[in-house]
C-alpha cells in the first residue's frame, strides 16, 4: 500500500498555500491579472468549502478531521491525496507559466524592443492556453473531491438523524408544533385525531433539532482546534464526533449518481420552519440554479452538507 508523505491536513494546507501565492502572483502580473485571477479565487473558494465542510484542514488528532473520519479507509484516503496532488501540479505549471512570461515581459520593457514587443502578442496565445487547460483541470479536480465528499458524508440515512435527537443542546419540545398541526388542519382537532396531530407535530419538532444540530455542527467545523476543547468541555452530551467511515460502505466511481438514500431523507425530513405565525410558512427554498452552477455540488443552506442535486425537482425538501 502506498504510504504518504503528508498528511491530509498538512497536504490540503500546502494546496491553500499555493492557490494564494498564485492569486498573488496573477494579481501582481501585468499580463493576466485581469484574466486569470477571478478563476484562481474562485477556485480557491471551491476548495476552501470542500476542506471546511468534511475538516480537511484539521489535524489529524481532532474529532472533527477528515484524517480521523478516513482512519479505516486508506483507499479513500490515497484517492483524496491523489486529486490534491493534481492540483498542486496544475497550480504549480499556471505559476511557473506565469513567472516566465512576467519576466520575459520585464525585459523587453528594460529593452525597449518594439519589434520584440508586438511578437509578444504572437507568442501569448500558447501559455494563455496552457493558462486556461490547468485552471479546468483544476475545476476537475475540485469536482472528483467534492463527488468523494459525498461519498464520504455517505452513511447510514438515518445515523445523522438520529445523532441530532440524542444531542441536548438541541431540544424542541413538540407542544408547540402540535398545537400548530392541529390549527393548520382543524379536523385533527377530533379526538380520534389526536394521535395524529401528535405524531405530525413530534415529528416537525424532531425536524427543527436536526436542523439546529446541523448548524451547530457546521459552527464547530468553522472553530480552531484549540477553541474545540473548551467548547467539547459544554458538549459532553451532545456528540458532534465525525463518523468513521467504513470502508465497505463506500465506493469510488467514475460514474457519480446522487445518492438515492439522499433524495429519501429529504422526503421524509421535510424542512418546513413554519410555526403557528402565517408569515414562517410561506417561506420558501432557494432556486437550485442559484445554489449550483452548472450542475456543480454546493453546501446545502439548511443541513449545511455538500450535495449533488439533478434538478429542481430532487431539491424541493417541502
Amino acid at each position: 500500500m502506498m504510504k504518504q508523505a503528508q498528511t491530509l491536513p498538512q497536504k490540503s494546507l500546502t494546496v491553500q498555500k499555493r492557490f494564494i501565492s498564485l492569486i498573488k502572483h496573477l494579481e501582481e502580473n501585468e499580463i493576466w491579472n485581469d484574466i486569470y485571477s477571478r478563476d484562481a479565487i474562485d477556485a480557491l473558494d471551491r476548495f476552501y468549502l470542500w476542506a471546511g465542510n468534511l475538516g480537511a484542514l484539521r489535524e489529524p488528532n481532532s474529532q472533527l478531521s477528515l484524517e480521523n473520519r478516513l482512519a479505516e479507509a486508506p483507499e479513500i484516503r490515497i484517492h483524496i491525496h491523489r486529486q490534491l496532488d493534481n492540483i498542486l501540479e496544475s497550480i504549480d505549471d499556471v505559476a511557473t507559466i506565469v513567472q516566465q512570461k512576467q519576466t520575459s515581459y520585464e525585459l523587453e520593457e528594460d529593452n525597449k524592443d518594439m519589434e520584440h514587443l508586438d511578437g509578444l502578442g504572437d507568442t501569448q496565445e500558447g501559455p494563455s492556453e496552457e493558462i486556461r487547460t490547468n485552471f479546468e483541470l483544476i475545476s476537475v479536480f475540485l469536482k472528483a473531491l467534492f463527488r468523494i465528499a459525498v461519498l464520504v458524508r455517505k452513511e447510514n440515512p438515518d445515523t445523522r438523524f438520529e445523532r441530532a435527537i440524542r444531542s441536548s443542546k438541541c431540544t424542541f419540545p413538540p407542544t408547540f408544533d402540535i398545537d400548530h398541526v392541529r390549527e393548520k388542519y382543524p379536523k385533527l382537532k377530533a379526538k380520534e385525531q389526536s394521535w395524529l396531530a401528535e405524531r405530525l407535530g413530534k415529528a416537525i419538532a424532531r425536524r427543527r433539532q436536526f436542523i439546529k444540530y446541523c448548524r451547530d455542527h457546521r459552527d464547530r467545523l468553522a472553530l480552531d482546534d484549540e477553541n474545540i476543547e473548551a467548547e467539547r468541555a459544554t458538549t459532553v452530551m451532545q456528540s458532534s464526533k465525525a463518523t468513521t467511515l467504513d470502508p465497505e460502505k463506500i465506493h469510488v466511481a467514475t460514474n457519480f449518481a446522487v445518492d438515492d438514500y439522499e433524495d429519501e431523507l429529504v422526503s421524509n425530513l421535510s424542512i418546513s420552519t413554519s410555526t403557528t405565525t402565517d408569515v414562517l410558512s410561506t417561506l420558501t427554498l432557494p432556486r437550485l440554479a442559484d445554489l449550483s452552477k452548472d450542475g456543480e455540488a454546493f453546501e446545502c443552506p439548511i443541513c449545511f452538507t455538500l450535495r449533488y442535486i439533478k434538478g429542481e425537482r430532487s431539491w424541493r425538501y417541502v
